[in-house]
């Protein structure tokens, strides 16, 4: 089964027939739900990678290292599963995505 991360203080990009200002991008991804807090609580995302003090673009080394790190440690669980197992398991995932479930 793939796993999906989002470095967490990014949202996913978008653009509409007009144009979100930058600096109201952040309301913009709240209102629709594209938040990494929103894409892990909606599992579109397996998980949230933190950035380092002052942010990725501050520190890219050290957010290489984090990223690099997160990637290892994802492979190990995947090769756990077998060939069939990840499939199943990404057919799950991908298939349950976009379903609403009411309470």
């Amino acid at each position: 089964m793939p796993r999906y991360h989002n470095i967490n203080g990014e949202v996913v990009q978008f653009t509409a027939e007009e144009e979100t200002a930058w600096d109201q991008k952040e309301t913009a991804a709240s209102a629709l739900k594209l938040t990494a807090q929103d894409m892990l609580k909606n599992k579109l995302i397996d998980g949230i990678i933190k950035e380092p003090d002052g942010g990725a673009h501050s520190a890219p080394e050290a957010m290489f290292d984090i990223v690099k790190a997160e990637i290892l440690k994802q492979t190990e669980e995947l090769e756990k599963m077998n060939a069939d197992e990840r499939i199943e398991s990404r057919i799950n995932k991908f298939t349950n995505m976009g379903v609403y479930k009411g309470k």
